[in-house]
């Protein structure tokens, strides 16, 4: 179950995520879109048709490999998952799952804390107007 699972709207395209492993205190950043797009064909025509539907989202748990080798091997029941923003812009999605990764230096290996994170993918973005998953991230790992 997510922690913060409130702040996705029917409108929500995608969210910001922490995943900690609780116990090692192993961190993750990540993004997950909420719906799936997909293009199909259609018969008689050039043009391909939209198809939207809900993504797998409320039981994901990652794509690192380091971190679901980790859940394969302790179990889901050792994992917290929290929702750190939701947003119905993909941009806003992107530049926050970036921004946090950077600000919390999830590629120093000799940082105060440990990340599954291992690269940190920057697409075409601009910066988002609400940063509220900047202040949820700090208020949940300060206590590590």
């Amino acid at each position: 179950m997510w922690h913060n699972a409130d702040l996705v709207k029917p409108t929500t395209r995608g969210f910001i995520y922490l995943i900690v492993n609780t116990l090692n205190k192993k961190l993750y950043i990540g993004k997950k879109k909420t719906i799936s797009e997909t293009r199909v064909a259609v018969a008689g025509s050039t043009r391909k048709k939209k198809v939207v539907k809900p993504s797998n989202w409320k039981v994901y748990y990652g794509s690192c490999k380091e971190l679901t080798a980790d859940i394969d091997k302790i179990g889901k029941d050792k994992f917290d998952r929290y929702i750190l923003g939701a947003y119905d812009e993909l941009h806003t999605v992107n530049y926050g799952e970036a921004e946090l990764q950077f600000l919390l230096n999830v590629l120093d290996e000799g940082g105060e804390f440990k990340y599954y994170n291992k690269n940190i993918k920057i697409t075409s973005m601009r910066p988002p107007v609400n940063r509220e998953y900047v202040d949820r991230v700090n208020e949940i790992i300060k206590g590590f």
